[in-house]
Parts: C-alpha cells; sequence; structure tokens
C-alpha cells in the first residue's frame, strides 16, 4: 500500500482562516438561557489562524408575543474589534458558544418576561 506524500495533501494543521473565512461574512452567535438573544458580527480582517470581528446591528421583528426573527445590517457597526482563533474545523467559540456563518435566513430570537 502506498502512502500519498506529505506535500501532496493539506494537512488540517496547515489549514488557514482564508480557508473558511473571507472580509465581509457575517457570523452570527446565539445564546441564552430561558430567552434566544442573538448578537449578530461582521468579519472585519484575516490572518493566518484568527479573523477580527465586530459586533453589527441587527433588525428584529415580533412575530409572535416576546418572540420573533433578526437579521444582520451589513457595515452598521456597534462595537470595536474583537480577535479570535479560528479553529482547525474552521470553529470559532465566544464565552457564551459558537459563531456560525450567517446562511441568508432570519434567525428566531425569544425574550424572557
Amino acid at each position: 500500500m502506498s502512502k500519498t506524500p506529505a506535500t501532496l495533501t493539506k494537512a488540517p494543521a496547515d489549514k488557514q482562516a482564508s480557508d473558511f473565512y473571507s472580509v465581509g461574512d457575517i457570523l452570527c452567535n446565539t445564546w441564552g438561557w430561558e430567552q434566544t438573544n442573538v448578537d449578530w458580527w461582521q468579519v472585519v480582517a484575516v490572518g493566518a489562524k484568527t479573523i477580527k470581528i465586530q459586533r453589527i446591528r441587527g433588525k428584529t421583528t415580533e412575530t409572535y408575543p416576546m418572540q420573533g426573527d433578526s437579521v444582520p445590517l451589513r457595515n452598521e457597526f456597534v462595537t470595536g474589534a474583537k480577535l479570535k482563533r479560528v479553529g482547525e474545523d474552521g470553529t470559532v467559540t465566544s464565552r457564551f458558544g459558537v459563531f456560525r456563518k450567517w446562511d441568508g435566513k432570519a434567525v428566531a430570537w425569544s425574550a424572557y418576561a
């Protein structure tokens, strides 16, 4: 059985942040206890193993009492940038969970009275 030379395959350790993210990508972080909060982030820079993200505004609509949908408002920045490490599988984590690349669909939120 022959082995493929290491120079012909890209090992997971060789993955770069740019293999997963580009400047302008929108990320979503949902979190909460007895409610679902939705935070939107935009990629503003991509390094070798990190991305710089900046929080952006979201537009929310209420579809039922205390719940609804949220979509991001691109380039409407509300906070300073944060540097986040990108895992070998493209995962970016936060204190409250995992950032997901936005798929273009509204994201559900809920509130607790």
